[in-house]
């Protein structure tokens, strides 16, 4: 029995091992996994240790000090690269929770560094100190698994796999206090955690494949359509080269990490769905719909230009209200192009939208090289001047309907900011033309 369980032991860090080398050869390139391939390797460094196995041997006479601290450190670092990894790999879609878990892997680190150092005496206190710590991340994880096994039932495997982890992580520590000389069950867990997500790994490599070969023929045929028609093009005011180089980036992806160009994919497909549809030659879109063309079309930018940082600010409470179409994504698109050809360290880019008094407030501000006078006359009295034209066409389409156009604010060197107001008593004509 002894040989067996010994055996299973050994098997967990060979599984964990070969699947943290799997990830690590086709998701080299991706940044969330890493996280993930991290904590695979100090789950191995974990799982080999002799307190794993046993943990009751940690409160024994002749205890090793510095393997007891590896051990314990390790057990923290997997914490650390399982909260990152909700964030990157789970991609937790909830914002407090995101940052709750930035801080707590920040605190990891904190703890970690300081447990590596602590005496035999505080054994005891150490072990339940990181066993609560290690089952937050892997409560989250549970919780964020749980809600994709609600559309998917593959992912109920982790799901099971993680409670068998946050029972092991409240029965180990228990049991070795209370006077339990016997197998740790965390090592069970981490056994089973390592063969399910090796499943789960398997089966969304294998889909997501096919998924984006799907959804690429598919934008290939779109495009093809697009190409031969004399006017969609004008009509829908879309850059072309944009959605060229976007298939070339998924084409590229495909090879090096599937689920990136499945996601790629996706946006694309969101940014044609909001650009080609009906609304959009009405005159005027929603100002959700506007929006979600810019979030599909800045999850593409940043994959290819990933030091840019974008923000975007809404309040909750804003109503629905009805704008020009693509007059919000262009002016983002100009920034990407225009804003930061030097060395702009920490570039960035702030979508904000306000309820004012009397208009809605609208801007795209950049921290890039700035315009000078004469770029900012040129950008709204010329649409043939070699740069900004599609800011021109956001002003001019703005004149047309309100009397006032873009506002420029911009200072060399320091950053742009391009605004424009919608009025509110302008809204209701607007409104009848969309529902039209």
């Amino acid at each position: 029995m002894s040989l067996v369980l010994h055996t299973l032991c050994v098997m967990s860090c060979i599984v964990s091992l070969i699947y943290c080398v799997v990830v690590y050869y086709f998701f080299n390139d991706t940044k969330r996994f890493l996280w993930y391939t991290g904590s695979y390797i100090f789950f191995v460094l974990n799982s080999g240790s002799l307190y794993a196995i046993f943990p009751y041997k940690l409160f024994e006479p002749g205890v090793d000090d510095f393997a007891a601290n590896f051990f314990f450190a390790t057990y923290v670092i997997i914490a650390l690269f399982m909260s990152f990894s909700c964030i990157y790999l789970l991609q937790c879609p909830y914002p407090k929770l995101t940052r709750f878990m930035t801080g707590f892997g920040y605190y990891c680190v904190v703890l970690a560094a300081c447990i590596i150092a602590i005496p035999e005496s505080h054994f005891p206190a150490a072990y339940v100190v990181v066993s609560l710590t290690g089952m937050v991340p892997t409560a989250v994880a549970m919780y964020l698994a749980n809600q994709f096994a609600n559309q998917s039932r593959q992912f109920l495997l982790p799901v099971i796999s993680y409670v068998f982890m946050l029972l092991a992580s409240v029965l180990d520590p228990v049991l070795a206090l209370t006077g339990y000389k016997g197998y740790g069950f965390r090592i069970f867990a981490l056994s089973l955690f390592a063969l399910t997500n090796s499943i789960i790994f398997a089966i969304q490599y294998k889909e997501s494949i096919a998924h984006t070969d799907s959804l690429s023929m598919a934008l290939t045929e779109t495009l093809e359509k697009i190409r031969h028609s004399d006017n969609a093009l004008m009509c829908t005011r879309m850059n072309p080269d944009f959605l060229y180089s976007s298939l070339a980036l998924i084409r590229q992806k495909c090879d090096d990490d599937a689920f990136t160009a499945e996601e790629l994919t996706v946006s694309l497909s969101k940014y044609l769905r909001h650009t080609l549809g009906f609304k959009q030659l009405q005159g005027f879109v929603t100002i959700s719909n506007e929006i979600e063309l810019t979030k599909a079309y800045i999850a593409i930018e940043k994959v290819r230009n990933p030091r840019i940082n974008f923000e975007l600010s809404i309040p909750d409470d804003l109503p629905d209200f009805n704008i020009p179409p693509l007059s919000i994504q262009p002016l983002v698109e100009n920034s990407i192009e225009h804003a930061f050809k030097g060395n702009t360290s920490d570039p960035r880019i702030a979508i904000t939208v306000l309820a004012l008094d009397e208009n809605y407030h609208i801007s795209v501000t950049d921290n890039g090289c700035g315009m000078t006078e004469e770029d900012i006359s040129k950008a709204t009295a010329d649409a043939t001047s070699n740069t900004k034209v599609g800011l021109f066409n956001i002003h001019a389409r703005l004149l047309g309907l309100y009397g006032k156009g873009v506002q420029i604010v911009s200072t060399d060197g320091l950053g742009t900011s391009v605004s424009f107001d919608v009025p509110i008593q302008a809204l209701y004509a607007s409104k009848e033309v969309a529902n039209e």
